[in-house]
């Protein structure tokens, strides 16, 4: 995630100071072949209570890796493994 900006990888490696928001994870729809993707990844942000995006700071709560969805009674969840804590959240 630290070289990924806009949909493309990038030789820099510098993440957000802690006060801005966080990196995001990126969702995309798979094309019917399960090979490619149907659109372009979109992120994910994710907010706090406010309704504001979680800062690169917040290493209890912000995204790091290890992401997935389910589906569940018709409801989608979204986990993922947060920053420096790997707390698993949904």
């Amino acid at each position: 995630m630290q070289r990924y900006r806009n949909n493309k990888a990038i030789e820099c490696d510098t993440e957000p100071a802690d006060n801005e928001p966080a990196l995001c994870p990126k969702v995309a729809m798979l094309s019917y072949n399960m090979l490619e993707f149907a659109e372009e990844p979109k992120p994910v942000v994710i907010l706090d209570k406010s309704g504001n995006p979680l800062t690169a700071g917040d290493n209890e709560r912000r995204f790091f890796e290890a992401s997935w969805v389910h589906k569940y009674n018709n409801k989608y969840y979204f986990s993922y493994s947060t920053g420096d804590t790997h707390i698993i959240k949904d």
